[in-house]
């Protein structure tokens, strides 16, 4: 189960590190077979014969301390494991780690279980005695003056490697000991961590620590939600009277040319009207999957603690709250609980007292995550609306596992329908990662916190949506059919002379291109997710127009578009209605007129350029952010130049949206490109996660900030004011002071 990282230097790899008795010679009754094992990283300088015929000991068995095995083996907060008698020892004259010589934020010492069944499977397999073996560390101890220069020295391996083992052992905290086979390497993320090779590193290989078991939910009101399989009806109605959902069609030009092609761009917009009675909206289940490793010490607990109890007393007493905690292993800090006044009090009172709440050790956040999307999986009954929120400050190498195909992929665990919203705290965190974990489900949302004030602001504006979904499972199908002049026949085979579908211009997360018969359906099926009341989603898409001949005479209204639209809504209790809705079929039409075009600005649409603006903006966004991380940084500055020049000659320039946008790019210019304070007044620090959280908000039309921004809904903003009166200062979290609500 051990894998060695070698670059062929066979002189170095056929070295064996020796365990040394009391008097200096050989471990007696050491197995024949012991001598055609792989080798370790030698650990100590000892080129003795007698040190070389000994006993292999794997370096994460040793303590790193006495270099001895250990037989009490716990867990500092700088992520090393010693044997607990040394390392106390060592806690009780400093208060820096013996090997990093960093100060450690607390002296918690957390049991190290794997490592210590690692131990025991390695004395059973090599018929030695645990007490026996002890018997060498208690001594070389006892005659070593734990100084750190004497640690350091005591070691061959450079300082990268002796950090690259420490890293190893941290990694193996989240995985089975032996006998179990490896099923994951940590090679390739120690290579990205030290930005090179990890040569001559025994890398341990071993299969994930089975998730925790899930404490019973509270059982929701009777005649509340729905049963995880539940059936959807096949049969649609009519949306007549009391519409939730408004769609609308709008094309760039109200007339062009007739005759010459033309590609035109169109919109569809939709806009969630709903209902303000809250009372109607269906139930939420909550999960919050929070960072509580040793990064996450002091003030950011204290508020995450304060964020947490925010989330309860904002709650229906039909809504249902859990709190999934991760350090080095997940665990559940409280099930699905009903936020009634016995419920938050009870969660009040867990993340007062909870241990699993005090910040320690390393950072499962894949752990972290399944042990969420398990809470969401085992439920009995759902409520109507899903959504796992999770917040980390640090980076964890396995969550990449949790992007891609395996079977820790986050498809295969998440349930169908449930959002996740990410929160990158700090500027430390992999924001490459959180953004894909958002995107894993239509509607999730990743947000930078920079600042401690916005914590609570942040999670407010995610709940306050939440809150208030008033439709989902929303289709959206738009396309053409293969119109063709007023008076004129369809051409032969289908081809050329008819009105074609080109292309889905917006950015969507989940879509569907199908071509029918000639003359028939062309276009795409979007899915949209859910929508909360008073957002938009304005999806825009590109038409071929043909010629057609015209004259004054004949001149004409075409169609060029056609939409519908197919949804689910709050049927008045915790659920949704089994049978969908539906928006009847529209068809937009622009009229083609004979002769040149004499008035460029003639009925030009400065909405629709605006929302081409912004899909632009995301794009430009998102393309400088992967040129910067290619270490390209000049053309992902250009890029973001070019998308500024674009959008201020657009015809939309001084609009609100388009003035924003350019404000926003500019923005994003000085934090990649480090030159110093941002608009807002902070350092220009964690340029990467800033830049991807704006791209993916005007990816998704969703607000995704602790400030006020364009798309922060009337309920988002509501919930984001109380969180900035509640806050530990009194005062309002930044930007909320510049907009209110109303602009909101």
């Amino acid at each position: 189960s051990r894998q060695a990282v070698d670059d062929g230097a066979g002189s170095e790899s056929a070295q064996t590190p020796a365990v040394e008795g009391a008097s200096g010679g050989d471990v007696a009754g050491q197995p024949p077979q012991q001598a055609n094992r792989p080798a370790a990283p030698n650990l100590k300088n000892e080129g003795s014969a007698s040190a070389q015929s000994a006993v292999q000991v794997p370096p994460e068995l040793r303590c790193c301390i006495t270099q001895a095995i250990m037989t009490d083996p716990v867990l500092a907060m700088d992520g090393h494991v010693y044997e607990r008698k040394a390392i106390q020892q060592w806690l009780k004259r400093s208060d820096r780690s013996p090997l990093t010589n960093e100060p450690l934020q607390n002296k918690t010492l957390v049991p190290c279980h794997p490592i210590k069944a690692m131990i025991a499977a390695y004395h059973q397999k090599n018929g030695t005695e645990p007490d026996a073996a002890s018997e060498t560390g208690s001594r070389r101890s006892s005659s070593s003056s734990l100084s750190q220069p004497q640690l350091q020295s005591s070691s061959s391996q450079p300082p990268r490697l002796q950090r690259a083992e420490s890293l190893s052992r941290r990694a193996m905290l989240t995985g089975n000991p032996p006998p179990v086979p490896g099923a994951r390497n940590l090679g390739s993320g120690l290579n990205r961590h030290f930005g090179g090779s990890s040569r001559h590193l025994v890398v341990p290989v071993f299969e994930r620590d089975p998730l925790p078991d899930v404490p019973p939910e509270d059982a929701l009101p009777e005649g509340g939600g729905e049963r995880q399989d539940a059936p959807l009806a096949a049969t649609a109605e009519e949306d007549e009277g009391g519409a939730v959902l408004r769609m609308e069609l709008a094309a760039e030009r109200s007339s062009v040319r007739g005759d010459a092609e033309w590609e035109l761009a169109s919109m569809v917009t939709l806009k969630a009207v709903g209902n303000d009675a809250r009372d109607r909206r269906p139930g939420l289940d909550l999960v919050a999957v929070v960072d509580s490793s040793g990064s996450m010490h002091g003030e950011k607990m204290a508020l995450l603690c304060q964020t947490l109890k925010f989330l309860g007393s904002h709650m229906r007493s039909s809504d249902r709250l859990s709190i999934v905690a991760f350090n080095h292993r997940p665990s559940v800090v409280t099930p699905l609980r009903r936020m009634d006044a016995a419920g938050r009090a009870a969660t009040e009172l867990a993340v007062d007292s909870s241990p699993k709440l005090f910040a320690g050790g390393g950072t499962d956040l894949a752990g972290g995550v399944l042990l969420g999307c398990k809470v969401l999986r085992q439920r009995a009954r759902a409520n109507a609306v899903s959504s796992l929120l999770l917040l980390t400050d640090g980076q964890d190498d396995d969550a990449l596992t949790l992007c891609g195909d395996g079977p820790n992929a986050i498809g295969q665990h998440l349930p169908t329908g449930c959002t996740i919203h990410t929160f990158g705290y700090g500027a430390d965190h992999d924001a490459n990662v959180l953004c894909k974990l958002a995107e894993a489900e239509v509607g999730g949302t990743f947000t930078f916190v920079e600042e401690n004030a916005g914590l609570e602001s942040a999670f407010a504006c995610c709940l306050g949506g939440l809150l208030s979904v008033v439709a989902h499972r929303i289709r959206l199908k738009v396309g053409t059919r293969g119109w063709v002049p007023p008076g004129a026949a369809a051409p032969a085979g289908g081809e050329g002379g008819v009105v074609a579908f080109n292309r889905c211009l917006s950015q969507v997360s989940s879509s569907r291109g199908y071509r029918g018969a000639p003359g028939d359906w062309d276009g795409v099926e979007i899915d949209v997710g859910n929508m909360y009341q008073g957002e938009r989603k304005d999806i825009l898409v590109s038409v071929q127009l043909p010629a057609w001949p015209t004259t004054d005479t004949n001149a004409a209204q075409c169609p060029v578009l056609e939409a519908e639209c197919s949804y689910f809504v709050a049927d008045g209790g915790q659920g949704f209605a089994n049978a969908p809705r539906s928006i009847a079929a529209q068809t937009l039409s622009v009229r083609r007129e004979a002769g040149p075009d004499t008035d460029a600005e003639a009925g030009r649409n400065l909405e629709l350029d605006e929302q081409r603006n912004r899909v632009l903006a995301s794009e430009a966004l998102a393309a400088a952010v992967s040129l910067t991380s290619d270490r390209r940084k000049e053309q992902g500055v250009a890029s973001l130049d070019a998308a500024i020049a674009t959008i201020q000659a657009s015809w939309s320039a001084q609009g609100r949206l388009s003035s924003q946008l350019v404000e926003e790019l500019e923005e994003a210019k000085r934090r990649l490109g480090g030159q110093g304070a941002s608009v807002h007044g902070t350092p220009a620090a964690g340029g990467e996660a800033f830049v991807r959280s704006l791209s993916l908000m005007h990816r998704h039309q969703r607000s995704a900030s602790f400030r006020l921004s364009h798309y922060t809904t009337q309920e988002q903003g509501r919930l984001m004011g109380n969180a900035a009166q509640q806050g530990p200062a009194g005062g309002q979290a930044p930007g909320l002071q510049e907009e209110s609500e109303g602009d909101a």
